[in-house]
């Protein structure tokens, strides 16, 4: 799997090394489908609320991470409280007023593990159900799942700091 990451500059930066993707990679990439990610992409785009992206490419996969910190920081994308509860269960401080998250390196890092774990559960999710691609649109029960299995990532990784 190729990792990549955008050049970006001072004040933006990037909560996670390549050496912490590949350990979160062995952590909540299934080994059976680690051959169909062929790349995770990091990049560092304000312009956008989504965060976190997944695009076939033939049988295999890329992961599209959009996550960088502003000094420390990250806009709220959301007040609705699924959301804000799992910002909170990665260890991230809303502060509603401002519409901004505060994340100390190490919570930051969990909550790209998040991001990450999802994303590889939609291709979990395809192998597990015997499709060889997506629609690009997920269903509810799609997202339930991939939710699932990326909370059960981040238990794992808040356990392991």
């Amino acid at each position: 799997m190729k990792i990549e990451f955008e050049k970006i500059t001072t004040p933006y930066s990037f909560p996670i090394s390549a050496a912490d993707v590949k350990e979160i990679v062995s952590q909540c990439v299934p080994p059976e489908i680690l051959p169909r990610v062929r790349t995770l992409h990091f990049g560092c785009n304000q312009q956008t609320t989504q965060e976190a992206r997944i695009a076939g490419r033939d049988s295999s996969f890329e992961i599209r991470i959009n996550f960088c910190l502003k000094e420390g920081k990250t806009k709220l994308l959301s007040e609705k409280r699924e959301w804000c509860d799992l910002v909170e269960l990665c260890g991230g401080k809303i502060d509603k007023q401002c519409r901004t998250v505060a994340w100390k390196p190490e919570t930051a890092r969990i909550y790209t593990g998040f991001l990450i774990a999802h994303e590889v559960a939609h291709v979990a999710y395809a192998e597990r159900n015997g499709q060889s691609g997506f629609s690009g649109k997920s269903s509810a029960s799609e997202e339930a799942w991939c939710e699932s299995f990326a909370k059960d990532v981040v238990r794992r990784l808040i356990t392991s700091t």
